[in-house]
């Protein structure tokens, strides 16, 4: 599906808005983990079976995750017929035990009846520069039934303070998207 220069551009600042959100989630979290010394965070994006209605009863409104601070000022989780779930990479002293942001968030939406489909997965990171999906996230994410590898879309997001030149440069916010955004079915190609 080709967009339009005009959609184009509308993705390009829902991307540019959805990381700023995860920068704010993670940089909320008050340390990183102890083997990799970095902190990484997905925010996972859906839609809901009765989004359509102005009457949504989902259990999303319900603080779930674990960086409920109030600075976020994201309490209900619904941005505009969008519904979030944040999940954070933690490991124990043994690495093999670990988890990654984007199983820890989609491990979330166990907890939601009327989930249609999961639109966005965006990651942010410690690191300079983004971090891909590794391959035990992406079998995970492979074998989700809402997750379509053709529509949804992955963004990652590095902590390097820099805008792409095609927002039109300027103002260092934490974004670095030039080339971050891209479907699940490209990120299996890599």
């Amino acid at each position: 599906m080709s967009l339009t220069a005009e959609q184009q551009q509308k993705e390009q600042e829902e991307d540019e808005e959805d990381i700023v959100l995860a920068h704010k989630y993670r940089l909320s979290l008050p340390s990183a983990p102890r083997q990799s010394s970095f902190r990484v965070l997905a925010v996972i994006f859906y839609e809901l079976n009765n989004d359509g209605n102005n009457n949504i009863n989902d259990n999303s409104n319900t603080n779930n995750n674990s960086s409920s601070s109030s600075s976020i000022n994201n309490n209900s989780h619904q941005r505009h017929q969008r519904h979030h779930v944040v999940g954070a990479n933690d490991e124990p002293c043994y690495i093999n035990g670990s988890i990654c942001a984007e199983r820890a968030a989609l491990v979330q939406l166990r907890f939601i009846p009327n989930l249609r489909r999961i639109t966005k997965v965006v990651i942010s990171t410690d690191a300079q520069e983004p971090v891909h999906p590794g391959m035990l996230c992406r079998e995970f994410m492979s074998s989700h039934p809402n997750i379509d590898p053709e529509e949804m879309r992955v963004v990652l997001a590095g902590s390097v303070c820099r805008r792409s030149s095609n927002n039109g440069g300027g103002h260092g916010c934490g974004l670095d998207i030039s080339t971050s955004a891209a479907t699940a079915k490209e990120f299996s190609h890599r």
